[in-house]
C-alpha cells in the first residue's frame, strides 16, 4: 500500500470513530433510558425474631391454661429466649422436613394428621425453603416466623396425642373412673429433640412400650391395605345357613373370609359349605366373640358384614386407650376386660389363664377403674347395696311377707347394728318406700347367696369386687352383662389358687375347697397385694397373635367416636344393607 492509500485510511477511521462517538451520544441523550431493578430485599434475621416475638406475644395475651399447646408453646421459646427452633440463619433445617414427615405418619397411629395442620405445614415450609434468603413473598420474615411458631406447635399437639391421647377419659364417662397414667412434660423433651436433632426418634420414643400398641398398628397397616383394596364383599339375608348344606351364599362367606386370612378354602364359587370353611368360620367366631359353632346366623352375619371402616375405628379407639393406660404394669397383675366377658392372669408376660365373667347390666354397668387386690372371704355374708334393697327387697317385701325368710337375710338397724337382728314383720315396708330407709339387709353364706362361696376383695368406692355365683348357667351365653356391677366367675376355685400361690400356708385345691365350703365370713389375706385393672377393650392382639374384636356392649366406642368428630353410626348407615 502506497503513501496515498495509508493517508486515506486513516482519515476514514478518524471520521468513523466520530461518527461511532456520535452514534453513542445520539444513543444516550435522545430515546428512553434503560433503569436496572433495584436488588431484591433480603432476610434480615431481626425481623424474622421480632416477627415471632410479636406472634408469642398475641399468644401470651389470648391463653391462660399452662397446659394448652400455646402456653407450652410460649414456655418453650421462652426458655429458647426468643429464638426460632426450625430455623438456620432464617432458612427451615433438616428436623422441620423430618418432623413434617412425623406428622404425616399420624395416621399409622390412629391419629387424624388434619389435626396437626400436616397439608398446609408442609405447603408453607416448602414456600419458605423456595424463597431462599429473599425478604418478599413467602420469604418474608413475618412468613418465616409464622412456620417456626406452627411447627412448634404442631410437635406439641402430635407429641401429646401419642403419649397421653386426645382427650382426658376422666371427662369421657360416668362410670370410667381410670385415669391418664402417661405424662410428661413435652417442652425439655422438645429442647432436646430440637439439640440432638432426633424429631422423629422423640416422638416415637412417647409411644407406649407395650408389644400390643406395635401389633395393633400392624393389624391397622393391613386392614387399611385391604380398605383400599375394595374392603371384604357382604353376605346376604337368607336363612340360617350351617354346615354341609349348599347355598348360593357359600361363595360369598368363602370371599368374606378369604381377605382376612382364611386361606386353602376350596373353589370360590362351589356352593358346598364343607369342613374347611367351616373351620374358617369357628376361628371367625372366636375373634368375634361368637359361640364358634360353624352356623351362620343372625350374630354371625352382623359380625361379618360390618364394613372395614367399622373394624379399622375400633382399632383407632383402641390404640387411644393403651395411650390412657400406663407404661408398667406389675409382674403378676389381672385384668377384667368388661367386653370380652373375661378376666386374665398374668404371670409377667405370659398369660396363666383365662376365666369366664359375667359383668353389670347396661344399667348397673361395672365400672373402669384399678385398684389391687389385698384378701379373699371364704364363705361371705352379703350386706345388700341400697339400691338393691330399695328397687328389689322392699316391693319383693310387700308382695310377699316371707321374701326375708325364704332367702336367707337378716335386717339390721343401720345406725346400731350391734342392737341385733330386727323381726321382718316388725317393719312398715310400705312406709320406707317413701321415707329415707333405716336398715340393712344382710344375706347369710349358702348355697343360695348370690355371692356364691367366695368373693376376692379390692377395696374401692364403687364397692365393685369378684365372687363366685349359684348361677351357672349364665356362662354359656355370649352376651353376659346380668349383674349388678361386680364380676362373677366361672372358676373361682382356680383364682383362689393363683392368688394363694407363695403363701406360707400351703394352699392346694382341696384346701381351697375345704375352705369354700365354710358357713362363715374367713378372710385370708393375700401374700402381696395383687394389681387388678378393670378395662374396656373391643379390639386387641391375644398372646397367639389373633386379632380379636368385641361387640361395644357399653356403648363406649360410639361415645369416643363422637367425642372425636367421627361418629361410628355413619360407618354403618353408610354400608347398611
Amino acid at each position: 500500500m502506497n503513501s496515498t492509500e495509508l493517508s486515506k485510511l486513516a482519515r476514514m477511521v478518524r471520521w468513523g470513530g466520530a461518527v461511532a462517538v456520535l452514534l453513542m451520544l445520539g444513543a444516550t441523550s435522545c430515546g428512553p433510558a434503560v433503569e436496572k431493578p433495584p436488588p431484591e430485599p433480603r432476610l434480615d434475621e431481626g425481623e424474622v425474631r421480632a416477627s415471632l416475638e410479636a406472634l408469642l406475644e398475641r399468644d401470651r395475651a389470648r391463653d391462660t391454661d399452662s397446659t394448652s399447646i400455646t402456653s407450652q408453646a410460649v414456655r418453650f421459646y421462652a426458655a429458647r429466649d426468643g429464638r426460632p427452633a426450625w430455623l438456620s440463619r432464617g432458612q427451615p433445617t433438616s428436623i422441620a422436613g423430618e418432623l413434617v414427615g412425623a406428622l404425616q405418619t399420624a395416621a399409622t397411629h390412629g391419629l387424624d394428621p388434619t389435626d396437626y395442620e400436616t397439608g398446609a405445614l408442609d405447603s408453607l415450609l416448602q414456600s419458605v425453603r423456595a424463597a431462599g434468603h429473599h425478604a418478599t413473598g413467602a420469604g418474608r420474615p413475618a412468613m418465616r416466623a409464622a412456620l417456626d411458631r406452627k411447627l412448634t406447635r404442631a410437635y406439641l399437639a402430635f407429641a401429646n396425642d401419642r403419649l397421653r391421647g386426645r382427650f382426658d377419659p376422666a371427662t369421657f364417662a360416668p362410670n370410667w373412673h381410670s385415669p391418664r397414667w402417661r405424662d410428661l412434660d413435652l417442652v425439655p423433651q422438645l429442647e432436646r429433640a430440637i439439640a440432638h436433632k432426633q424429631v422423629a426418634a422423640a416422638l416415637d420414643s412417647l409411644d407406649p412400650v407395650t408389644p400390643e400398641y406395635a401389633q395393633l398398628r400392624e393389624a391397622l397397616a393391613s386392614l387399611r391395605w385391604l380398605e383400599a383394596a375394595g374392603g371384604w364383599p357382604r353376605i346376604s339375608a337368607g336363612e340360617l345357613l350351617k354346615p354341609g348344606a349348599s347355598d348360593p351364599r357359600v361363595p360369598e362367606l368363602r370371599a368374606r373370609l378369604a381377605p382376612e386370612g382364611s386361606s386353602a378354602l376350596g373353589d370360590s364359587a362351589d356352593m358346598r359349605y364343607d369342613k374347611r370353611l367351616a373351620a374358617a368360620v369357628r376361628a371367625f367366631q372366636r375373634r368375634v366373640g361368637l359361640q364358634a359353632d360353624g352356623e351362620i346366623g343372625v350374630a354371625a352375619r352382623r359380625e361379618l358384614n360390618l364394613p372395614i371402616e367399622d373394624r379399622i375405628a375400633r382399632i383407632e379407639i383402641n390404640l387411644e386407650r393403651l395411650r390412657w393406660a400406663r407404661d408398667a404394669v406389675a409382674a403378676r397383675h389381672v385384668q377384667v376386660n368388661l367386653p370380652e366377658y373375661a378376666v386374665h392372669l398374668w404371670d409377667g408376660d405370659t398369660l396363666a389363664r383365662t376365666i369366664r365373667a359375667v359383668v353389670g347390666f347396661d344399667t348397673t354397668r361395672t365400672p373402669i377403674f384399678e385398684d389391687t387386690l389385698s384378701h379373699i372371704i371364704f364363705g361371705p355374708s352379703w350386706r345388700l347395696p341400697m339400691s338393691i334393697i330399695r328397687n328389689e327387697v322392699i316391693p319383693a317385701m310387700i308382695r310377699d311377707k316371707s321374701y326375708i325368710e325364704k332367702h336367707f337375710m337378716k335386717v339390721y338397724l343401720r345406725a346400731d347394728p350391734r342392737s341385733g337382728e330386727l323381726r321382718p314383720d316388725s317393719i312398715n315396708w310400705k312406709k320406707l318406700q317413701a321415707d329415707s330407709i333405716p336398715i340393712f339387709v344382710r344375706q347369710e353364706p349358702g348355697i343360695a347367696n348370690p355371692l356364691g362361696r367366695v368373693k376376692f376383695m379390692c377395696p374401692n368406692p364403687w364397692d365393685i369386687y369378684l365372687h363366685d355365683t349359684p348361677t351357672r348357667g349364665t356362662f354359656t351365653r355370649a352376651d353376659r352383662r346380668a349383674s349388678h356391677g361386680c364380676v362373677r366367675l366361672e372358676r373361682p376355685s382356680d383364682f383362689a389358687l393363683w392368688l394363694l400361690r407363695n403363701s406360707r400356708e400351703p394352699w392346694d385345691s382341696l384346701l381351697v375347697a375345704a375352705a369354700m365350703d365354710t358357713s362363715h365370713d374367713k378372710v385370708v389375706m393375700l401374700p402381696k397385694r395383687v394389681p387388678v385393672f378393670f378395662a374396656y377393650r373391643t379390639a386387641w392382639i391375644d398372646p397367639a397373635g389373633e386379632l380379636q374384636f368385641r361387640r361395644d356392649v357399653y356403648g363406649y366406642d360410639s361415645l369416643h367416636a363422637r367425642r372425636v368428630g367421627r361418629p361410628l353410626e355413619r360407618l354403618v348407615i353408610a354400608k347398611r344393607e
